[in-house]
């Protein structure tokens, strides 16, 4: 019934993205961008033996010891995205993967109810999996066929938790969840609320989260890609700095008015952004000089060799953040003066002191980290001191250990939900 409502919905709407089309200009550019990604599968009547849907960047990292352990032992796989942003990335990994990865975009805007537009009709795999809580109507219908093996990754509670529930919601959320055979949670103290919210059978929830391994598997080889992109001299001299250094990962320009910043004058400051387009980059950079009343450097592939020399810098690179915490004494996290923190893990795991915005609901990283760890992680207010006295203690080789340890399991896991 759910399934219809939301069918009716969409046809009834399709008059209404026809205009939308036409006259927005951004609309238009998503249509079109739609139609291109998808008319280069169209052809294809390939059989797959998997399909994984995510939304962004964040949620590929997310899944990625999954895909590329299903990708490594030679399976085909549909790969199926929302976001715009993950394209890049997930266009290298088809490169990578040629003969055995396709990638196709969800049709928000180009959706059509019957024919090679409609979701369940090019989805050729038995084995669908969907990623956190974006749940799109037409990929759960799909997932209720009986012959489709249909599982959840890196399931959480948290959002439903702090969001408003009405009937509909309610109701949606219980149709959703029930139609899953396999739901793996982030975090293994969710296990029993989640099931009684959703009166969802425990038999078939687990929890395990694959990521730390992996995020410690780059941090060992860090060294390689820094050296490669140029960026290793400038990793010494932040580890050799007598003064404080400040790493600010998926930084937004919006929030450098909530932060405390013209007390660094003696600190080296590392801007990270989450967005890289020039004229953001040029606006931040701006509104950072006005702030700290100094020379703010913005770094790319063209100027790298002379990142070294600069106190104040924008790293305009991708595919290094996770990497280059190591070397700094805090991390500050963007997100958290917006809707939600980003990610956690990379830092916590790096043996970097963090600090992020009061924004941690949505976070399940975060509750990872503050059960056990609770002194490597402060939350700020508004115009709060970066740095407060006395350091925290990151065990670092401590935290090695305990994820190391765990390669059996991470083997295990991945076998259980392949």
């Amino acid at each position: 019934m759910i399934f219809y409502l939301y069918l009716l919905f969409r046809i009834s709407f399709l008059p209404v993205i026809l205009v939308a089309v036409i006259f927005n200009k951004k609309i238009r550019e998503r249509f079109l961008f739609e139609l291109k990604v998808n008319n280069k599968t169209s052809q294809k009547n390939d059989k797959y033996d998997y399909a994984f849907e995510l939304s962004s960047e964040g949620e590929l990292e997310l899944i990625k010891p999954v895909l590329e352990y299903v990708l490594e032992n030679k399976k085909k796989v549909q790969l199926i995205f929302s976001s715009e942003s993950v394209y890049s990335a997930i266009t290298k990994l088809e490169k990578e993967y040629s003969e055995n990865l396709t990638i196709l975009c969800l049709p928000i805007l180009s959706f059509l109810p019957f024919g090679k537009s409609y979701v369940g009709n090019w989805i050729k795999a038995e084995n669908l999996y969907l990623t956190r809580y974006d749940f799109f109507p037409e990929l759960i219908k799909f997932g209720q066929k009986k012959y489709v093996d249909f599982v959840l990754l890196s399931g959480s509670i948290k959002k439903y938790q702090n969001s408003k529930k009405s009937f509909f919601k309610v109701k949606y959320h219980n149709w959703v969840y029930k139609s899953f055979t396999k739901i793996l949670l982030s975090l293994e103290s969710e296990t029993e609320t989640f099931c009684h919210e959703f009166k969802i059978n425990k038999n078939i929830v687990r929890a395990y989260d694959f990521r730390p391994l992996q995020i410690l598997n780059r941090i060992e080889n860090s060294e390689s890609l820094l050296q490669n992109r140029g960026l290793w001299t400038y990793c010494e001299t932040i580890r050799d700095f007598k003064s404080n250094s400040i790493i600010f990962g998926s930084f937004w320009i919006d929030e450098i008015e909530n932060l405390s910043l013209k007390k660094l004058q003696n600190s080296k400051l590392c801007f990270v952004p989450h967005q890289l387009d020039a004229d953001k980059l040029y606006e931040m950079k701006k509104k950072l000089e006005h702030e700290l009343d100094d020379e703010v450097t913005i770094i790319n592939e063209k100027n790298i060799s002379m990142l070294s020399e600069q106190r104040i810098v924008i790293l305009a690179l991708k595919g290094v953040l996770c990497e280059l915490y190591q070397f700094f004494d805090l991390a500050y996290i963007a997100g958290g003066f917006r809707s939600s923190v980003h990610s956690l893990l990379e830092p916590f795991l790096s043996g970097t002191s963090i600090v992020c915005g009061p924004n941690i609901h949505k976070s399940t990283e975060y509750d990872l980290i503050a059960q056990e760890h609770s002194d490597r992680i402060r939350i700020l207010a508004i115009k709060d001191s970066l740095f407060v006295d006395g350091s925290i203690n990151s065990n670092l080789e401590n935290l090695k250990n305990k994820y190391n340890d765990d390669y059996t399991n991470y083997i295990k896991w991945l076998d259980l939900i392949c």
